[in-house]
């Protein structure tokens, strides 16, 4: 699955309220939607969603939170092109439930208790597809949302099959386009995610809803047609955020050196694991001329990237902060489709290995020492 969607950062907040401000005041149909959720009296929460706010000219993801209090929430939203609302339960990075908007919509989510997988979604054709899609399939979606994991491979292999049915029976809604984009797992089937989506852009569907797939959220559409993940162009050097030097640049295309990367949040079960396989790496590997290794933590919070790199004592590699997390335009052109993910790169810059098997990625690098 998409596995994905971490914390959306945002540009500074006098450029966000200038072009919602832009978007809000042109033409006579307010370019906006409105989200209501209507659930028991009992029910008191509040829900991260997260969307991309456009016009034909410009646009940016917005992340904001919905307060549900004593069952009732309400959430206004500013956009002139159609979009996707990302709803999130938890601390899930995946979203519990995606909602197609338009402009001039008026949204409205029900259910009987907290959990958005159970809820009902009213306001449009697509939104009632959508709908029927996840209460049919809810249990598997809700294992699989909780298991990001290598080791759940099985459920996802189970959802994708179940996203293939109806991506085929609904090729020409954009909810076929949604789901496909939001919960395929293209890390274990790119092929078959290549032609699924080719089966969209028969029905153009891929062109009448560009803001549906040109966004941070597409996760498994830039692993698919990134040329990095492939192996057939070399890396890029980028410019990071790092712990010591504030600001650093990882040489992946002119250093001439192999690099192992590996991507984390602070929630990942196995990180601590993880980060004692990359300690004890860089005591194998000596001289850090002989192998690049950097680690970059994905939370759009500070102190989850901090706090960690301070207590885990890991030495000589380049401690990387991406807060933008998978909206990070470098991590989206090398594929990074959710954490724990490992990349590792020859001393050309091409990728030997992009998944989330830290084991494959450790065997597969130690014969490219110098």
């Amino acid at each position: 699955m998409k596995r994905l969607l971490s914390h959306h950062k945002l540009h500074s907040g006098f450029q966000i309220v200038l072009l919602l401000i832009c978007l809000l005041t042109g033409g006579c149909i307010r370019n906006e939607f409105n989200i209501k959720i209507e659930l028991p009296p009992a029910v008191s929460s509040t829900y991260r969603v997260a969307y991309y706010a456009s016009s034909p000219k410009r646009g940016l993801m917005v992340e904001a939170a919905v307060a549900v209090a004593a069952g009732k929430g309400e959430l206004k939203c500013a956009t002139k092109n159609p979009t996707v609302v990302y709803l999130y339960a938890d601390r899930y990075t995946v979203p519990s439930c995606v909602i197609f908007a338009e402009r001039g919509d008026d949204i409205v989510l029900k259910g009987d208790d907290a959990d958005p997988l159970d809820w009902t979604i009213e306001g449009n054709k697509t939104n009632k597809l959508l709908t029927e899609w996840r209460l049919a399939n809810k249990d598997i979606l809700k294992t699989a949302i909780s298991r990001n994991d290598a080791g759940a491979e099985g459920i996802h292999r189970s959802l994708n099959a179940k996203i293939a049915e109806f991506v085929e029976a609904h090729a020409d809604s954009p909810a076929a386009l949604i789901i496909l984009g939001t919960y395929f797992d293209s890390s274990i089937d790119a092929k078959e995610f290549k032609r699924l989506l080719e089966l969209l852009d028969k029905e153009e569907l891929t062109d009448k809803y560009s803001d549906l797939i040109n966004r941070q959220d597409m996760l498994t559409a830039t692993q698919l047609t990134s040329t990095y993940g492939k192996g057939e162009s070399p890396l890029k050097d980028i410019i990071v955020k790092s712990y010591i030097r504030n600001i650093d640049t990882l040489r992946l295309k002119s250093g001439g050196t192999p690099t192992l990367m590996y991507f984390w949040s602070r929630s990942d079960e196995k990180r601590r694991v993880d980060i004692d396989s990359l300690r004890r790496i860089a005591a194998w590997r000596g001289d850090s001329a002989r192998i690049i290794i950097a680690d970059f933590c994905l939370d759009s919070d500070s102190t989850a990237w901090v706090y960690p790199v301070q207590s885990d004592s890991l030495k000589h590699t380049l401690r990387a902060w991406a807060p933008r997390g998978f909206a990070d335009p470098d991590l989206m052109a090398m594929g990074v489709a959710s954490t724990p993910w490992w990349i590792v790169a020859g001393a050309d810059g091409k990728i030997v290995y992009a998944g989330a098997d830290g084991k494959t990625a450790l065997r597969l690098l130690r014969p490219l020492k110098k």
